[in-house]
């Protein structure tokens, strides 16, 4: 018995420790004054009995009244929450935390997303000690009780130092999910700007990516604009940014009759995140599947393109499109290898057409000019 009392009182922490621990002094007093009843007979030992489970019961139903009272609330469906634990090494008012919370409720004064945010704090606090991998893990349990979108925590250092850590508890999620930043530098006035920065770039990320899955490519354009605005990307996340912002500029010039600016734009992007891919530090970034789709859309926007030089707009599309073949092989991307092969027929189709004219412009020249 006294192990089982031993176990139980070992998974408990806290406020529900100091709980069990007086119902068990008391129900060892309790037991110990009946035990000097004599004789010891059934009703002596039942009556020990009915006083421990009772004593039992009494913990029981004041620990789940505590918890049921201290509960956190969860962030509503409707939402975008953003959850701040406690940081380790703050103080006793956990000034860090209140801090990091008022700079992110300021700064979402000047948001417009969209859709409602959230800052909520947490009595709780991540400890690192046992490696980055399982705190981001007990990070990403708690974000999903609370159904936050990200959660926010750390380390403080001394009076001037910050190991900001981000967990995305997001399931479908473009940026890396678990962010793990070197030590931030903090004064007693405000926290860096990248700290604050990048939880709005990962959120309008979110959003941004969330209406691109169901086709809302106007919405998806605005929050992504305003993710590229903020700080906090990493190098091929730019990339991604770029990537599907200009994939909802083309999906949005089509059928338009006013398109040029949205293409221009589209174009522009394409070739940004084609040379952040080929910069990448990994040697095969060079022929990536991210670089060949980039280049097929490449080819797409300067297909559709009517600003500038039609015939030079067709000849760029024609080298994007022979770039992305360049990975596109037949053996191992057949659909992808067949799409490009069929856009680039198009594309020398409308590119003959274009050329045509001044073929038999020039024809027409030389005829008077003998």
């Amino acid at each position: 018995m006294e192990e089982i009392f031993k176990r139980v009182l070992d998974k408990l922490k806290g406020p529900d420790f100091w709980i069990a621990l007086f119902f068990l002094v008391v129900g060892s007093l309790a037991g110990k004054r009946l035990g000097r009843q004599k004789p010891k007979t059934k009703k002596v030992l039942n009556r020990r009995l009915g006083v421990a489970v009772a004593l039992t019961v009494a913990a029981v139903s004041v620990i789940a009244i505590r918890r049921f009272f201290n509960r956190e609330r969860r962030f509503s469906k409707k939402l975008t929450g953003i959850l701040v634990m406690r940081i380790a090494g703050d103080d006793a008012s956990n000034s860090l935390q209140r801090e990091l919370i008022a700079n992110l409720n300021a700064e979402l004064q000047k948001e417009s997303t969209g859709r409602q945010i959230e800052v909520h704090a947490s009595r709780e606090m991540i400890d690192e000690s046992r490696g980055r991998a399982t705190a981001h893990s007990r990070a990403r349990r708690i974000g999903k009780r609370r159904k936050a979108a990200l959660v926010i925590w750390g380390q403080k250092v001394g009076d001037k130092k910050f190991f900001p850590r981000i967990t995305v508890i997001a399931k479908e999620w473009m940026p890396m999910s678990e962010r793990t930043h070197d030590v931030q530098s903090i004064t007693e006035l405000r926290l860096p700007e990248a700290v604050v920065d990048e939880p709005f770039y990962l959120i309008h990320f979110a959003i941004g990516n969330s209406y691109y899955n169901q086709g809302n490519y106007w919405k998806a354009l605005l929050r992504f604009k305003a993710a590229i605005d903020r700080k906090g990307a990493l190098p091929n996340e730019v990339a991604d940014l770029q990537f599907v912002t200009a994939c909802c500029n083309l999906h949005l010039s089509t059928g338009q009759k006013n398109k040029g600016s949205q293409l221009e734009e589209s174009i522009a992007l394409f070739e940004k995140a084609a040379k952040a891919y080929e910069r990448g530090d990994d040697p095969k970034w060079l022929t990536s599947e991210k670089w060949a789709m980039t280049q097929n859309n490449l080819g797409v926007a300067y297909w559709r393109s009517q600003i500038g030089d039609r015939v030079a707009n067709l000849q760029k599309a024609i080298a994007a499109y022979e770039a992305a073949l360049s990975v596109y092989t037949e053996k191992d991307f057949p659909v992808d290898w067949a799409g490009t092969q069929n856009n680039l027929g198009v594309v020398y189709f409308f590119c003959r057409l274009a050329i045509a004219p001044r073929i038999r412009k020039r024809r027409s020249q030389r005829t008077k000019q003998r």
